[in-house]
């Protein structure tokens, strides 16, 4: 008995001791951490805030209008055009500024570094118009994605493997394809069709555009293999009265045609006038006023240039234009689609048929 007194006793202790080295988890000064909130952050496409907007670098246009709030008529519809191929407008084109048009254009403004009141004034549409660096709006949708790691979660990565081998070799078909660029070679721009193999493959091709930009000041080339006529017509149209051949010419890959000599030879009355350095001439399409006005620098070559329809300045997409042997040469796809004078090529013949508008068309 003595002996079980002595190990029930002896058990007694050992448990009593145990549980005195345990804490005590009311007295602990433990805190558990808590469990991470699965929080998101939001990719979007803009940078941050204090990173400016560079602004376009450019000068105003002083033909275009202020358009404001309650504004109508055929300006309106062409900020609401120009504004919805960029992305910012995406309603009707109702030729009337209301506030959907108004936010696009503060949309616009923000986008591009200009002072944001919702007014189309000069400035903001000479960028919109024709700045080559105006910024489009933000297509991608803004993706959720975890906090605490910016990889997508498990479920779109096992989606993933799936679509990228694929996608792996179709991006390299298309990139060959860009590098290629099929498009560029039938623009509106026609090189002349014996010449154009040769110029890759053969050097003394290259040495027979020479004389033939000789006359250009501006690395404009004269298409000399090409000439205008007019529909029914075989005689091709000439400087005024004289037996100069009238030929497009190039500049940038871009066709530009002789329009005043143009108009001349189909009967239109030309007026022109000439005050200082501005030059300012005067015609009328069917019963449209136009008037072209721009600036001669004492090197030749031409600035400044303004296109007015019925006493109201014309958006351009290429406001360009220069000067061979005296004669203006304006950007062909911008006149045709102004005055609805249209203009067929056919590299085979090398003949450019001008179509002058009628009534009814």
């Amino acid at each position: 008995m003595d002996l079980l007194k002595t190990i029930l006793l002896y058990m007694s202790m050992l448990y009593i001791s145990a549980v005195q080295v345990a804490p005590d988890p009311a007295t602990a000064n433990i805190t558990p951490s808590p469990m991470p909130s699965p929080t998101g952050i939001y990719a979007t496409a803009t940078v941050s805030s204090s990173t400016p907007v560079p602004t376009p670098a450019i000068t105003a246009n002083p033909a275009y209008g202020t358009l404001v709030l309650g504004d109508r008529g055929s300006e309106v519809g062409e900020v609401q055009r120009k504004l919805q191929e960029l992305g910012y407008y995406t309603y009707e084109i109702d030729n009337a500024y209301g506030n959907q048009t108004r936010r696009a254009v503060e949309q616009f403004q923000t986008r591009n570094g200009l002072t944001v009141d919702g007014i189309a004034g000069k400035y903001t549409q000479t960028i919109l118009f024709e700045s080559a660096d105006a910024i489009a709006a933000p297509t991608a949708s803004p993706a959720f994605l975890p906090d605490d790691t910016l990889t997508p979660p498990p479920m779109t990565a096992t989606v993933a493997p799936t679509p990228t081998s694929a996608p792996a070799e179709a991006t390299d078909a298309p990139t060959a394809e860009a590098t290629a660029q099929p498009t560029a070679t039938p623009t509106l721009t026609p090189p002349p069709a014996t010449e154009e193999p040769t110029a890759e493959t053969a050097a003394p091709s290259t040495e027979t555009p020479e004389p033939s930009q000789t006359p250009a000041e501006n690395a404009a080339v004269l298409l000399d293999n090409y000439s205008f006529e007019f529909p029914g017509f075989t005689q091709p149209l000439t400087v005024g009265d004289t037996e100069t051949v009238l030929h497009p010419a190039q500049l940038d890959d871009i066709l530009y045609i002789p329009l005043i000599e143009i108009l001349q030879n189909a009967g239109n009355v030309v007026v022109t006038n000439t005050s200082g350095s501005v030059e300012e001439t005067a015609f009328a399409v069917l019963t449209d006023f136009y008037q072209i006005s721009y600036t001669v620098s004492e090197d030749g070559s031409v600035s400044d240039l303004v296109v007015e329809k019925n006493a109201k300045a014309i958006p351009l997409s290429n406001r360009s234009a220069f000067l061979l042997d005296g004669v203006l040469f304006l950007p062909m796809e911008d006149m045709a689609s102004r005055t609805g004078i249209a203009f067929s090529v056919d590299d085979a013949t090398g003949m450019i048929t001008v179509t002058m508008p009628t009534a009814g068309t």
